[in-house]
């Protein structure tokens, strides 16, 4: 999962020497705590996340006038698509047709016929 990079926490704090994570359900999903300089601009990865489940992430800044207030969000990953089931095989091939027969042979000429008296 991935969390937006101001993580919910006010602007204008004094510097802010850390970000501490707090997770529920607790088990799977893991958020490092992080030094402000290591804050990636497109937020903070957290690893772990199990698909469909729901996790509340809170996350507090942490500066010399002591902690934030926790500000909490959730967020669940998506579930992967099932995969499409595999195409059915291509109909079998009609086997290939006899070659045509001969034609008949023709019939003898017939005889001429007899002068007639």
């Amino acid at each position: 999962l991935t969390l937006p990079p101001d993580f919910g926490i006010p602007v204008g704090y004094s510097a802010i020497t850390r970000y501490e994570f707090e997770v529920a359900p607790a088990g799977s999903l893991y958020c490092p705590p992080l030094l402000t300089g290591d804050v990636p601009a497109r937020g903070a990865v957290c690893t772990g996340a199990l698909p469909g489940v729901e996790y509340n992430v809170s996350v507090r800044a942490v500066s010399g006038q002591g902690p934030t207030a926790w500000t909490s969000a959730n967020y669940t990953r998506e579930l992967s698509p099932p995969p499409s089931p595999p195409s059915p095989p291509p109909p079998p091939r009609p086997p290939p047709s006899p070659p045509p027969s001969p034609p008949p042979p023709s019939p003898p000429p017939s005889p001429p016929n007899p002068p007639s008296e």
